[in-house]
């Protein structure tokens, strides 16, 4: 691909219109206080200040922002989040780079927004506090997102699929109305990026890094660079012979294998 072609296929990124279904998560950093800790009159225990706080959109969230710092004008949300303060403020900050949120179902039962609180000493991350780590999908949200995504996906040029958390969205009946997506739209582009389950899903461009590559092999890495070029290749080549569909594969510093 020449420079040329290339700022060309990126010019015309705005006319295109894009779904993300998946996790969506809220990144919650709080920067503590050093200073002198005050002891609880109930408990007797040191109290953590937060001095500073900001949030920002991960997982799904994440992909959302990505595309629209790309120029894509159409973006649509595809999702679960909880009736909670969390859930309130991711809403805002996808409004804020124009996402249609009509395919966010809510779930007041069993259901916590995805959030990643990361509290700081200084700069430097202590022990994270996560929350949806047990949610269950009802049997009515799941049938809601179903119902959205088959009605929505006539109106979109690319789907973006991003599963991360273990329990989450991705139902077997969520992947089977997926899977079943991506075969009656071909024309379409599917584009699967899964933490756990990338080999459930069938005809979709994959979209992993280096670790999660070789584990699906049984090997074991530390690092994305770690990944030697020829063995990442082979199993970059394996599965393309699986799934007929393109294969990336990040490697951290050391870029992208196609």
């Amino acid at each position: 691909m020449t420079q040329s072609q290339l700022t060309d296929l990126l010019s015309r990124l705005h006319s295109v219109s894009v779904g993300v279904v998946g996790d969506f998560c809220l990144d919650a950093y709080w920067q503590l206080d050093e200073g002198e800790t005050e002891l609880s009159l109930e408990t007797g225990k040191p109290t953590f200040a937060v001095a500073q706080q900001h949030y920002s959109l991960g997982g799904a969230g994440n992909v959302v922002n990505n595309i629209a710092a790309l120029g894509v004008d159409r973006i649509y949300a595809y999702g679960v989040l909880g009736e909670d303060l969390f859930g309130e403020e991711l809403r805002r900050r996808l409004k804020a780079v124009n996402t249609n949120l009509g395919g966010l179902i809510r779930q007041e039962a069993d259901w916590q927004t995805s959030v990643y609180a990361k509290p700081y000493l200084g700069p430097e991350e202590q022990s994270r506090i996560d929350f949806g780590r047990a949610n269950v999908l009802s049997q009515d949200s799941e049938q809601q997102l179903i119902a959205a995504l088959t009605e929505g996906i006539v109106r979109l040029d690319a789907l973006a699929v991003n599963q991360q958390i273990p329990k989450s969205i991705f139902t077997p009946g969520v992947i089977a109305v997926l899977n079943s997506l991506a075969l009656e739209y071909p024309e379409k582009v599917f584009l699967v990026d899964s933490r756990h389950r990338i080999r459930e899903f069938g005809s979709m461009v994959r979209k992993l890094n280096a670790i999660e590559t070789a584990a699906l092999f049984g090997t074991t890495v530390r690092k994305n660079e770690d990944c030697a070029t020829e063995e990442l290749g082979d199993y970059a080549k394996r599965l393309f012979e699986q799934f007929r569909k393109p294969v990336f594969i990040t490697r951290s510093r050391r870029g992208l294998l196609l």
